[in-house]
């Protein structure tokens, strides 16, 4: 259980750092990575991706909109959604990064397989 949620804090540290100084798509690639070299299940894998990437995720656009004073989710949620409700576009992006998440540590977790 430990085990656990050192990968998803793993997870969730590296994806926050190499966003910064690479693309969106640097956070799954290090559910990705941290499942590939840390031995655990398929399912497991799934799940520290998931929880690591959308728990980021849903930080991040939360901070974007407390900052901007729901501004920013309020337009982007008129445009995607038809609807001026921050709350939306917040939960839309953590599924979407924890999917994205999830789906990278479960390959990490199957390729650590095939590799043994």
């Amino acid at each position: 259980m430990k085990a656990f949620f050192l990968k998803i804090l793993l997870i969730a540290i590296l994806a926050w750092g190499m966003q910064y100084v690479s693309v969106w798509f640097a956070g799954p690639l290090m559910a990705l990575g941290v499942n590939l070299f840390w031995k655990g299940s398929s399912t497991q894998g799934f799940f520290t991706g998931f929880l690591g990437l959308g728990l980021l995720w849903f930080a991040l656009s939360l901070y974007a909109d407390l900052s901007t004073g729901g501004l920013l989710t309020g337009k982007m949620g008129l445009i995607l959604f038809k609807s001026d409700s921050s709350a939306i576009v917040i939960l839309i992006t953590s599924l979407i990064g924890a999917i994205a998440g999830g789906l990278c540590g479960w390959l990490g977790a199957m390729a650590r397989k095939l590799k043994n």
